[in-house]
């Protein structure tokens, strides 16, 4: 099990995050309850080789509520996303091991995880959490990462 005092320092840290017009649209529902996070990860699709090793996941939100006409269509996400990577962060500062999991999903799935989880009308979904104490040893897929000169455009 994971504290929940630890996990709520992380979201403490990760509100220091930079968002769009400083809106702080970003929000978290969490749950450490057993059969809530199956029926979640069951609904998510892609934690199946790991899924019942989460004690803690985290759901990252937008508050529509921040934002204003069909412009800013895609800001909720962006702010999301600088929150959701303040929140991995500070559950790494915070010695947990933390793995974002995408929600791309169809709609029904999207209701059904509202419904589970109790989550707001008003908060888009951008993306779930699985966080929790790391074993001594474990195995990770390598995955080779970009050299800058094919990040960086305009050099």
């Amino acid at each position: 099990p994971v504290d929940k005092a630890v996990l709520i320092e992380a979201v403490k840290l990760a509100g220091r995050a930079p968002s769009v017009c400083n809106r702080q649209s970003g929000r978290v529902y969490l749950t450490q309850d057993r059969e809530r996070i199956d029926k979640a990860l069951a609904l998510q699709h892609g934690a199946s080789g790991f899924s019942e090793q989460v004690p803690a996941l985290m759901v990252v939100a937008s508050d529509l509520r921040t934002f204003v006409g069909f412009t800013e269509r895609n800001q909720p996400y962006v702010d999301a996303g600088l929150f959701g990577m303040h929140l991995l962060h500070a559950l790494h500062y915070y010695g947990l091991g933390a793995c974002p999991l995408h929600w791309c999903v169809q709609p029904h799935r999207d209701q059904a995880l509202r419904e589970l989880l109790d989550i707001a009308p008003q908060h888009a979904i951008a993306f779930l959490i699985a966080a929790g104490h790391l074993p001594e040893t474990l195995r990770v897929a390598a995955s080779p990462r970009l050299p800058e000169q094919d990040i960086l455009i305009g050099r």
